[in-house]
């Protein structure tokens, strides 16, 4: 069984990069962003698409990477303007064994709207969808913003092994 783990946007470009080094075994990983500078922090990982979601060949680059994977795992922040309709244009395509997850934003970044809206839009085409509320990690005050920010990583780690 082929599973292949994406990381859209940002934070989940950042966090697929990291779960990408937890040492898992037979998982592919990619990444797509609009965001050049992103793409390049990303070091172990070969497969990268850099495409903004008005480019006209993205979806072509996004079925590109859906190719072989028997079992596909979205990742994505959501409350921004890119991540949400990347991922859910990879698990149409992908179609039947499609799994997101996917970031909440933080309160005070006042994007629950729009991230209540693009929850539905990858729950329309998704087979599960898993979240992660960044609001919890407000429950660590005395841990460092970095070490809290692992948390997501360990949560997608254990969801991602749980496929196998």
């Amino acid at each position: 069984m082929t599973i292949k783990v994406i990381g859209v946007g940002g934070c989940g470009v950042t966090t697929v990069n990291n779960v990408s080094q937890m040492g898992l075994e037979n998982v592919q990983f990619a990444v797509v962003n609009n965001d050049a500078k992103s793409i390049d922090r990303v070091q172990f990982i070969t497969e990268k698409v850099l495409g903004d979601k008005d480019d006209l060949q993205l979806e072509s680059k996004l079925r590109t990477l859906c190719d072989g994977a028997d079992v596909l795992a979205v990742v994505a922040g959501l409350g921004g303007k890119y991540s949400a309709e990347v991922a859910a244009t990879l698990c149409r395509i992908h179609g039947q064994c499609s799994n997101a997850y996917v970031v909440l934003p933080f309160a005070f970044e006042r994007r629950d709207q729009k991230a209540m809206q693009d929850l539905e839009l990858i729950r329309s085409v998704a087979n599960t969808v898993s979240t992660f509320d960044n609001n919890t990690l407000s429950k660590y005050p005395d841990i460092p913003m970095q070490e809290a920010f692992r948390m997501t990583d360990q949560w997608l780690f254990e969801h991602i092994s749980a496929l196998k």
